[in-house]
């Protein structure tokens, strides 16, 4: 595992690329995120991510509560897209309302139905 820190950003690559800002409430070590910047976070991290093809996933925060919309081209994308959110400092629990569709089909020559099977 590799984990730099630049800016106030920690980024740490193992299987993933997991990207966090760095940010701390004086004396209570814990980490202070509005729901705004976690966004940003998420949405920052998706674009690191090349499994996901983050023009096609919203980003809703409320209180830590992660809630991501649209439409991807595969179950492997919308997997990726929960467990990469999951992993960004401050989110509480991931919300998936993404729906799952194949690019659109156009059928050639060869795909087309075949005319003796017409059950008419």
């Amino acid at each position: 595992m590799i984990q730099i820190k630049y800016a106030g950003w920690t980024a740490t690559h193992c299987r993933y690329l997991t990207l966090t800002r760095n940010r701390s409430s004086p004396g209570t070590g814990v980490t202070a995120l509005n729901d705004n910047q976690l966004r940003q976070d998420i949405l920052d991290v998706f674009q690191w991510e090349p499994r996901i093809d983050a023009g096609h996933i919203a980003v809703v925060v409320e209180r830590g509560f992660v809630t991501l919309t649209g439409r991807v081209e595969s179950d492997d994308e919308k997997i990726a897209a929960e467990h990469v959110a999951r992993q960004v400092d401050g989110v509480r629990d991931v919300v998936l309302s993404i729906e799952v569709r194949a690019p659109d089909f156009q059928p050639t020559e060869n795909s087309k139905s075949d005319p003796t099977l017409d059950t008419d």
